[in-house]
């Protein structure tokens, strides 16, 4: 209900992802070592991590929209300055910086986790002089980077939603499942399950795509 910008911003960040690593792979061996490969990969994931902040702000703005219209459907009425809400990369970066239940990490610190160790790939492969590990290096550093974006993607959405329903007084939410082929036993047994909203469970797995909608007045 809640994640057609998500998908939209990762459509737009996927294709970024490939143009990124791509540019990566037209180095000749002749030109790596490790203070190359250091500034390449630093470039490489501060300008991804720039796309998605800027790509994650535009999915917030959305899904407040979406579950404060939802808010309204139940009764609730936001004030005026919440009509106005316009999120910050303060906010955003608020939302990154929490350790996340469902990854089990930091943001900040796996993605430079995950440069750190596309690096250490990339420079194995040059002293092999092996061109095809260099492009399965950079294959895997591309969809490790996706699945990442795409997770927090989510986890943005349901931040966004949930400050919507607090912002036009919602107390109580109603679990509801995606009906996708993510769906798990625990997302089944806590369908139409309610809760207060300050004491909503985590989801249970990487893009768990359940959501919550607010129990009327």
């Amino acid at each position: 209900m809640f994640y057609e910008q998500a998908d939209n911003a990762m459509r737009t960040v996927k294709r970024e992802i490939r143009r990124t690593f791509n540019r990566m792979g037209m180095l000749g061996f002749d030109e790596i070592n490790a203070l190359s490969v250091k500034k390449e990969t630093t470039a490489a994931y501060d300008a991804l991590k720039s796309l998605n902040q800027r790509e994650f702000l535009k999915i917030a703005q959305t899904a407040y929209g979406k579950a404060e219209k939802e808010a309204e459907k139940a009764g609730f009425s936001p004030g005026k300055t919440e009509k106005k809400r316009r999120f910050s990369k303060a906010w955003l970066l608020a939302v990154l910086g929490a350790y996340n239940l469902v990854t089990g990490y930091l943001y900040e610190q796996e993605a430079e986790r995950k440069r750190l160790r596309t690096a250490e790939a990339l420079l194995t492969a040059e002293a092999y002089h092996s061109r095809s590990a260099y492009r399965d290096a950079l294959q895997l550093a591309a969809d490790l980077w996706y699945t990442q974006s795409a997770q927090y993607a989510d986890t943005v959405t349901d931040a966004a939603v949930l400050e919507a329903y607090r912002a036009c007084g919602v107390e109580t939410v109603r679990w509801v499942t995606a009906e996708d082929g993510k769906v798990c036993e625990t997302c089944l047994e806590r369908y139409g399950e309610t809760y207060r909203i300050d004491k909503i469970p985590a989801k249970p797995h990487y893009r768990c795509r359940c959501y919550v909608l607010p129990v009327a007045k």
